[in-house]
């Protein structure tokens, strides 16, 4: 046991050694450099709209869809599944930040909120089962490249586990804050 204390002390001084003579260097390059290696607005205009969306129980969820305005063009696709409006402020900013960069940007209200059909509950039944069932429908249209990311706190986090759970292949990161 002391041994391997030991060995954790040794190696903890060579990372302190090696943050103190590398780090600040390196630490004020990449504070430095950051920004510019954001991906850059390529598309300036953008097309916004609305879908109903048919669940298999006949059920429709409402959508809102931004994507770049060119057509015969594939792009990957942010979704947000949301309680708190499809349309609320952050939902918009991260279009207009998304869209110009290349991605299409989907939002739409779960069931029995806002603009979508059914009875309003939280972490229903439904959920991942839906979530599965719009992951389907934006890959089948004709500006989607297939491949979904989602992202978002709370109940939006939440339900992104859910969704993974129905394995849906379309769905290929998830950045989920719970």
């Amino acid at each position: 046991m002391r041994k391997r204390a030991a060995c954790w002390y040794c190696l903890s001084l060579v990372c302190e050694f090696l943050f103190l003579s590398l780090g600040s260097a390196s630490a004020q390059t990449f504070m430095n450099d950051w920004q510019q290696k954001l991906s850059k607005p390529t598309y300036s205009n953008v097309r916004f709209q609305f879908f109903e969306v048919p669940m298999p129980d006949g059920v429709k969820l409402s959508v809102a869809v931004w994507r770049p305005d060119i057509e015969g063009q594939k792009f990957p696709t942010i979704m947000i599944a949301t309680p708190y409006n499809k349309l609320a402020n952050d939902n918009t900013a991260d279009a207009r930040y998304f869209v110009p960069r290349g991605y299409a940007y989907v939002a739409y209200d779960i069931r029995g909120r806002y603009d979508s059909e059914g009875a309003a509950y939280l972490y229903g039944p439904q959920d991942g089962k839906d979530l599965s069932v719009m992951q389907s429908w934006v890959a089948r249209q004709p500006w989607s490249d297939g491949k979904i990311g989602m992202y978002q706190g709370s109940y939006r986090g939440f339900i992104q586990w859910e969704g993974a759970l129905q394995q849906n292949p379309h769905l290929t990161a998830l950045i989920p804050e719970v």
